[in-house]
């Protein structure tokens, strides 16, 4: 008997044959749907069936590493991947769709960039030949980048109205970025797999912000019933530039566009100053819009 170990440097995940950087963590699972039949008579089930769809989830856990993301080029289409553990063998599957994306961004912490796919089709389980492969694969050196006071930005335009919301003078501690999206399978007689999927509109976007509180003034929520405060939001991750000039590298925005305010919470402890986080959320009718919230 031999025991063989995939350390982590050997582990790497691959979407349409690109190669992945910063990945921190991945996890996979795949379901059979079964069913267990009774019987009169019988005090254990007399069979098992499939009662649902063969399928599995594929997710990751990212740093920022890079103005650049392989995934955002494929929320409207299904994606092909594998997580590669050893040079001959491999977690593959044939069709991904993009149910999460999401990014964190706090002070003196790398950003973070997470999602999740729904995958479908066939699963593989090594990668004896290149043409069982979804691309070529190439790696390659990253860069870290540690957000300090300043490099994270927020932008807030008016678009549908409500109060003013200036948020230029406030100090953003931190962000969260979260896109959800609901694929439901189209099945027909005959068939283990589906024949195709389609969306349930709308796809959120939510936004959480969290500033600290100094000349920002909250909005009466009760007046702003009839009027809902809507208003278009950039935020901005960026890096110093080379010398550290007042020019500063823009390495991702993410954009909530026409975000209702939802909610603000108010917080405060001993150790720090008083704090606000401010709940926003968009609502997508377009997949193929999509791609463009994310990105330079």
């Amino acid at each position: 008997m031999t025991y063989e170990n995939s350390d982590f440097s050997d582990q790497a995940v691959y979407i349409s044959g690109q190669f992945l950087p910063g990945l921190q963590s991945v996890n996979t699972t795949f379901e059979f749907p079964e069913e267990n039949e009774l019987g009169l008579g019988y005090s254990t089930p007399v069979a098992n069936e499939l009662d649902g769809n063969i399928q599995g989830e594929f997710s990751t856990s990212r740093l920022l590493v890079s103005d650049a993301d392989p995934v955002t080029g494929h929320f409207a289409n299904g994606v092909s991947g594998h997580l590669r553990y050893q040079p001959d063998k491999a977690y593959v599957f044939e069709t991904g769709l993009i149910t999460r994306y999401s990014a964190t961004c706090e002070l003196n912490e790398v950003p973070s960039l997470d999602f999740t796919m729904e995958t479908w089709g066939k699963f593989f389980t090594s990668v004896p030949t290149i043409g069982d492969q979804p691309g070529p694969e190439e790696e390659y050196d990253v860069d870290l980048y540690l957000p300090s006071a300043g490099d994270v930005a927020i932008e807030i335009t008016d678009c549908g109205g409500g109060s003013q919301l200036d948020l230029k003078t406030n100090a953003v501690r931190s962000f969260e970025y979260d896109i959800v999206i609901d694929w439901e399978p189209i099945n027909t007689l005959g068939n283990v797999l589906p024949q195709g999927f389609y969306i349930r509109y709308p796809i959120t976007v939510d936004a959480i912000i969290t500033i600290e509180l100094n000349d920002f003034i909250e909005p009466d929520f009760l007046t702003k019933v009839c009027q809902p405060i809507q208003k278009d939001i950039t935020l901005k991750v960026n890096a110093c530039a080379v010398g550290c000039e007042e020019t500063k590298q823009l390495l991702r925005k993410f954009y909530v566009p026409d975000a209702r305010l939802l909610e603000i919470n108010n917080f405060a402890d001993m150790d720090d100053v008083l704090m606000a986080e401010l709940v926003f959320r968009s609502t997508i009718t377009n997949i193929v819009n999509i791609g463009a919230l994310v990105g330079k």
